[in-house]
Protein backbone atom coordinates (compact mmCIF):
# COMPACT_ATOMS: atom_id res chain seq x y z
CA UNK A 1 0.00 0.00 0.00
CA UNK A 2 2.76 2.47 0.51
CA UNK A 3 4.54 1.79 -2.58
CA UNK A 4 1.26 2.33 -4.59
CA UNK A 5 0.69 6.25 -2.46
CA UNK A 6 4.27 6.61 -3.20
CA UNK A 7 3.80 6.06 -6.84
CA UNK A 8 0.71 8.46 -6.91
CA UNK A 9 2.85 11.17 -5.45
CA UNK A 10 5.89 11.17 -7.55
CA UNK A 11 6.02 13.89 -10.15
CA UNK A 12 5.75 13.02 -13.59
CA UNK A 13 7.88 13.84 -16.91
CA UNK A 14 5.16 13.84 -19.67
CA UNK A 15 6.16 12.95 -23.05
CA UNK A 16 5.23 14.54 -26.21
CA UNK A 17 3.23 11.69 -27.58
CA UNK A 18 1.08 12.11 -23.83
CA UNK A 19 0.71 16.17 -24.60
CA UNK A 20 0.10 15.46 -28.42
CA UNK A 21 -2.59 12.97 -27.38
CA UNK A 22 -3.93 15.53 -24.94
CA UNK A 23 -3.77 18.40 -27.55
CA UNK A 24 -6.28 16.04 -29.83
CA UNK A 25 -8.26 15.38 -26.91
CA UNK A 26 -7.89 11.78 -26.20
CA UNK A 27 -10.32 11.23 -23.45
CA UNK A 28 -8.26 8.60 -21.71
CA UNK A 29 -5.10 11.15 -21.33
CA UNK A 30 -7.31 14.22 -20.74
CA UNK A 31 -8.43 12.84 -17.61
CA UNK A 32 -4.82 11.81 -16.80
CA UNK A 33 -3.40 14.68 -17.35
CA UNK A 34 -6.20 16.96 -15.43
CA UNK A 35 -5.62 14.52 -12.48
CA UNK A 36 -1.76 15.14 -12.57
CA UNK A 37 -2.65 18.96 -12.36
CA UNK A 38 -4.95 18.62 -9.60
CA UNK A 39 -2.06 16.93 -7.38
CA UNK A 40 0.80 19.14 -9.13
CA UNK A 41 2.88 16.29 -10.38
CA UNK A 42 3.36 17.10 -14.01
CA UNK A 43 7.14 18.35 -14.97
CA UNK A 44 8.27 19.09 -18.32
CA UNK A 45 12.10 19.49 -19.93
CA UNK A 46 13.11 21.84 -22.16
CA UNK A 47 13.39 19.25 -25.27
CA UNK A 48 9.38 18.49 -25.02
CA UNK A 49 8.92 22.06 -24.90
CA UNK A 50 10.79 22.77 -28.16
CA UNK A 51 9.07 19.42 -29.73
CA UNK A 52 5.84 20.61 -29.42
CA UNK A 53 6.92 24.02 -30.37
CA UNK A 54 7.99 23.26 -33.56
CA UNK A 55 4.51 20.95 -34.26
CA UNK A 56 2.82 24.14 -33.74
CA UNK A 57 0.21 25.15 -37.28
CA UNK A 58 0.30 29.02 -36.69
CA UNK A 59 1.74 31.29 -34.66
CA UNK A 60 -1.44 31.78 -32.25
CA UNK A 61 -0.73 28.07 -31.06
CA UNK A 62 2.83 28.73 -30.41
CA UNK A 63 2.05 31.77 -28.55
CA UNK A 64 -0.58 29.75 -26.68
CA UNK A 65 1.30 25.97 -26.70
CA UNK A 66 4.63 27.92 -25.52
CA UNK A 67 2.42 29.70 -22.48
CA UNK A 68 0.60 26.74 -21.30
CA UNK A 69 4.11 24.89 -21.10
CA UNK A 70 5.09 27.90 -18.68
CA UNK A 71 2.72 26.46 -15.94
CA UNK A 72 4.73 23.46 -15.39
CA UNK A 73 7.69 23.45 -13.41
CA UNK A 74 10.92 22.45 -15.65
CA UNK A 75 13.28 19.85 -14.59
CA UNK A 76 16.80 20.63 -14.22
CA UNK A 77 19.21 19.67 -16.95
CA UNK A 78 22.76 19.33 -15.13
CA UNK A 79 25.82 19.50 -17.09
CA UNK A 80 26.87 16.33 -18.70
CA UNK A 81 23.63 15.11 -19.26
CA UNK A 82 23.75 14.77 -23.14
CA UNK A 83 26.92 12.81 -22.75
CA UNK A 84 25.23 10.34 -19.99
CA UNK A 85 22.33 9.88 -22.95
CA UNK A 86 24.99 8.93 -25.59
CA UNK A 87 26.53 6.61 -22.77
CA UNK A 88 22.93 4.95 -22.34
CA UNK A 89 22.27 4.88 -25.61
CA UNK A 90 25.40 3.51 -26.10
CA UNK A 91 24.91 0.21 -23.56
CA UNK A 92 22.04 -0.23 -25.42
CA UNK A 93 22.94 -0.60 -29.14
CA UNK A 94 25.43 -3.12 -27.31
CA UNK A 95 22.64 -5.12 -26.42
CA UNK A 96 21.22 -4.82 -29.36
CA UNK A 97 18.24 -2.09 -28.95
CA UNK A 98 17.85 1.01 -30.41
CA UNK A 99 16.34 4.08 -28.43
CA UNK A 100 16.59 7.82 -30.00
CA UNK A 101 19.09 9.96 -28.29
CA UNK A 102 15.92 12.29 -27.27
CA UNK A 103 14.34 8.90 -25.85
CA UNK A 104 17.95 8.30 -24.08
CA UNK A 105 18.15 11.97 -22.91
CA UNK A 106 14.99 11.70 -21.55
CA UNK A 107 15.38 8.52 -19.57
CA UNK A 108 18.81 10.13 -18.43
CA UNK A 109 16.72 12.95 -17.19
CA UNK A 110 13.79 11.54 -15.57
CA UNK A 111 16.03 9.57 -13.44
CA UNK A 112 18.74 12.57 -12.30
CA UNK A 113 15.61 14.32 -10.97
CA UNK A 114 13.41 11.35 -9.37
CA UNK A 115 10.41 11.54 -11.44
CA UNK A 116 8.36 9.21 -13.24
CA UNK A 117 7.26 9.16 -16.73
CA UNK A 118 3.85 9.60 -18.69
CA UNK A 119 4.51 7.87 -22.45
CA UNK A 120 2.37 6.33 -24.69
CA UNK A 121 5.85 5.07 -26.70
CA UNK A 122 5.45 1.43 -25.79
CA UNK A 123 9.24 0.92 -26.88
CA UNK A 124 10.67 3.53 -24.58
CA UNK A 125 8.66 1.82 -21.85
CA UNK A 126 10.10 -1.76 -22.55
CA UNK A 127 13.66 -0.89 -23.01
CA UNK A 128 14.10 2.44 -20.24
CA UNK A 129 12.34 1.05 -17.30
CA UNK A 130 14.54 -1.85 -16.77
CA UNK A 131 17.35 -0.26 -17.80
CA UNK A 132 16.80 2.97 -15.54
CA UNK A 133 14.59 1.84 -13.15
CA UNK A 134 12.32 4.40 -13.86
CA UNK A 135 8.55 4.19 -12.88
CA UNK A 136 6.14 4.52 -15.90
CA UNK A 137 2.67 5.83 -15.82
Amino acid sequence: MAEIRKAELIPVLIDTSVWISFFRGDPQVVGQIKSFIQTDRIRIASLIIAELLQGARNDAELRDLAESMEAFPRLSEPPGIWDEAGKLSYRLRRKGITLGLADCYLAVLAKLNGVGIYTLDLVFKKIAEPEMGIEFV
